[in-house]
């Protein structure tokens, strides 16, 4: 069956914030404008996330992306996992990896410092929002930990002083608390903590490499498969030019509503080795959110707002060096006339894995038949 295009979010997702809730129809349709952002309950533009700048001028993290890693605590029991680094973020404006975790908590938890460093940052890194406080320590090895919407009037004295003088911070120290989120996504309000954990120049690590595992013994879901051309579904799956492989695969961490991506997928064509599409253990992009992220996921299939999550993913996505970035490729698919299978597996971080298999015919031979895509 042909799958239909995404209808893409006109601006922010859809925010219930209290006024809504309560019935104030004016100061609702105010935090749906697109332009509104702050109000007293963080009622925001959900975009703002994406806007968060590494700044460069300030301490940033020393410790290389390819190392060893001690492993940590979680800053407060998480109910679930909202969002992973690999989650494709698009409201309206220009599309991105969410870049670190959405650790699920109510408002009011508190939150605890994973790992001990000295205190780099306090700021409203989104100026005049409340929801956008941030609270970053370096670690010992180098590695920068930002906390995101933290409630300000929740940081401690302490931190303060700490982060004036120097001071290094115990892990185990309360940082705040969580900020009560303006936003219901799939029937809940969305309160979380924001985790980032950042590597030398920047590059955006997934913070599961650092903190304890989970009980997740679910693996990921492939809800579809199949061949695509100009980035839809070829539904008869008879192949006449150019084309790529194509998996929907969505995955639940501790809930049963908020999707996200696999942790690593790979694919074996026509019985050969597997190879990599690829593995979050960083972004590919490095410290870029917005790089690569319509060449990884297929926009034409794929949505993630509050109100719509479809995680569909193009299997020619590859990045040389077996994942160390210098460039994009492109994987070319057979172009010889007959059938051929290919195998897609995809792991959860925690190691859970699934896989599916899927037959095409290629009808007419080509000179080259590289993977193709139109632009949303």
């Amino acid at each position: 069956m042909s799958k239909s295009p995404i209808k893409k979010p006109l601006a922010c997702g859809l925010v219930l914030c209290s006024a809504l809730a309560a019935g104030k129809a004016s100061a609702a349709s105010q935090a749906l404008s697109h332009d509104h952002t702050q109000t007293e309950m963080g009622c925001l533009d959900a975009s703002a996330e994406g806007q968060r700048e590494l700044r460069l001028g300030s301490p940033v993290a020393t410790a290389p992306a390819q190392r060893p890693r001690a492993i940590h605590p979680w800053p407060f029991p998480p109910l679930s996992i909202g969002h992973t680094s690999a989650s494709y973020q698009d409201y309206g404006g220009q599309p991105y990896f969410h870049h670190g975790l959405d650790i699920r908590g109510n408002a009011g938890t508190p939150v605890l410092a994973s790992v001990g460093g000295r205190v780099t940052n306090i700021e409203n890194y989104i100026s005049g929002n409340p929801a956008y406080w941030e609270v970053a320590i370096l670690d010992a090895e180098g590695y920068l930990w930002q906390y995101h919407h933290v409630e300000k009037a929740s940081i401690p004295a302490a931190i303060w002083n700490s982060y004036r003088s120097g001071t290094p911070v115990a892990a185990g120290a309360k940082l705040g608390e969580i900020f009560q989120w303006g936003n219901y996504s799939f029937g809940e309000r969305y309160d979380h903590l924001h985790l980032n954990v950042l590597a030398v120049g920047g590059t955006y690590m997934s913070p599961f490499l650092f903190l304890e595992s989970l009980p997740d013994q679910v693996a990921p879901a492939i809800i579809a498969a199949g061949v695509m051309q100009n980035g839809h579904d070829v539904g008869d799956r008879e192949i006449d030019g150019p084309y790529s492989l194509y998996a929907t695969i969505h995955d639940l961490i501790l809930h049963t509503k908020y999707v996200v991506p696999p942790h690593r997928i790979e694919i074996s064509v026509d019985g050969a080795a597997p190879e990599l599409v690829w593995d979050f253990q960083s972004l590919p992009g490095k410290g870029n959110i917005n790089a690569h992220v319509e060449e990884f996921f297929v926009p034409q299939m794929t949505c993630g707002n509050y109100t719509c999550r479809e995680l569909t993913i193009d299997l020619g996505f590859s990045m040389d060096d077996n994942g160390i970035i210098t460039a994009l490729e492109q994987r070319e698919f057979p172009t010889t006339p007959g059938p051929h299978s290919a195998v897609i597996t995809a792991w959860d971080f925690e190691g859970n894995s699934t896989s599916k298999t899927i037959d095409w015919l290629v009808i007419k031979p080509q000179s080259v038949m590289k993977p193709t895509k139109t632009a949303n």
